[in-house]
């Protein structure tokens, strides 16, 4: 199967081949039957009723055996399939985000960049939540990339429509004295009859720079928060 994101939100239709084996011998003994049942009726017209009988017994194998081979089945690609999309198309579409920024690496060694990334449901024109895992995604991805200079923050924000494939970069720079709170929160959207929920990372400032991005997994993810709050506490006490 060709693997590409719209395979997560529209169903695929492909030939069901686990019966393969099955349908043919339905096939072959219907062939079989009918061939019998000529012969009978040729040999001796008066055993037309057995011959009628094999005939639709061949007949009936013939169409069972048809109809198994025609059939479909519905193909979605998994939750981690598409993640895995999602995240090969942002790596091939963004650009590097310490050089989109203009940094270089000696300018952000205070701790380690930090990434924070979702599926961003308001505003999404499809969604699903997957039968397996039980986690919603959408066809809107958002992924932010915060640098810590010695006096500034900067956020490379990476916004990616799945199914068009387009993708959007864009920045942001804080003074470490002009970020308000940086915090989590428990979210509840509702989408038509949907009615999602997820933790949000959400980053406060002064000057009404705010990002809000749901998160994906927690692996590491109140760690890197508690890091991030540090070194914005430490920024702003010198």
């Amino acid at each position: 199967m060709e693997k590409n994101a719209r395979n997560y939100f529209f169903a695929r239709q492909e030939a069901d081949v686990k019966n393969k084996g099955l349908a043919i011998a339905f096939l072959a003994g219907g062939v079989v039957a009918m061939l019998i049942a000529f012969a009978v009726f040729s040999y001796n017209s008066f055993n037309s009723f057995i011959a009628i009988r094999l005939g639709l017994v061949g007949v009936l194998g013939i169409i069972a055996g048809i109809g198994m081979l025609n059939r479909k089945k519905t193909i979605y690609l998994s939750g981690d399939e598409y993640d895995s999309l999602v995240n090969q198309m942002i790596e091939k579409l963004g650009s590097n985000a310490r050089e989109f920024l203009g940094l270089d690496s000696s300018e952000v060694d205070e701790i380690e960049p930090i990434s924070f990334e979702g599926y961003k449901f308001v505003g999404s024109g499809q969604i699903r939540k997957d039968p397996k895992d039980k986690i919603w995604r959408s066809d809107l991805y958002e992924r932010v990339t915060v640098f810590f200079t010695k006096n500034e923050i900067h956020l490379y924000k990476v916004f990616l429509n799945t199914l068009s494939g387009k993708i959007t970069e864009t920045t942001d720079v804080l003074f470490y004295d002009d970020v308000v709170s940086v915090s989590t929160k428990n979210e509840v959207e509702k989408i038509g009859n949907n009615t999602i929920e997820y933790i949000s990372f959400n980053l406060v400032s002064k000057g009404g720079n705010n990002v809000s991005i749901a998160l994906n997994g927690d692996d590491n993810r109140q760690r890197s928060i508690n890091a991030m709050r540090a070194m914005i506490k430490e920024k702003k006490t010198q």
